[in-house]
């Protein structure tokens, strides 16, 4: 889970809805689960908070408030997305709902601005990432996304 106030992406490629294998604890075994698929030449995160659930703590990776989280070359593969595109236009995306994107196209010159940013990521790959004021934690029971 990932949430942060402002998110930017540069020439940003919706590559449509694919499946991954994921880990289910539960059954203790992979499963195929749909997730959207984007690359982009950079991602810029804001104030990035992120968690996920681990042996039944909750671990934290915070950037710090005011931070900016820089990604180059990211592939993300996004379960779901809550966002207001540019600012104004309330959105939520899942592999039942999509972006408005031909699939393939790229968006050059203009990045797409996500504002109040909450998005559950099936994964992420990129070439580097820069996390300044980086804190990692844990804690026991189960996050809240407040």
């Amino acid at each position: 889970m990932m949430k942060t106030p402002s998110m930017t992406m540069w020439n940003l490629t919706f590559n449509g809805v694919k499946s991954i294998k994921v880990w289910d604890p539960d059954s203790k075994s992979y499963t195929d689960e749909n997730i959207l698929d984007f690359t982009a030449s950079s991602i810029t995160i804001t104030s990035m908070v992120t968690y996920s659930i681990q042996n039944g703590q909750t671990v934290f990776n915070n950037a710090g408030s005011g931070t900016t989280t820089t990604l180059t070359n990211p592939h993300l593969m996004v379960k779901s997305m809550t966002a207001d595109l540019y600012g104004l236009i309330g959105q939520t995306y899942d592999p039942d709902h999509l972006p408005p994107l031909p699939v393939g196209l790229t968006v050059p010159l203009v990045p797409v601005i996500f504002t109040d940013v909450t998005t559950v990521i099936g994964g992420l790959h990129t070439d580097s990432i820069t996390v300044p004021g980086f804190a990692g934690y844990s804690s026991d029971g189960v996050a809240s996304p407040q």
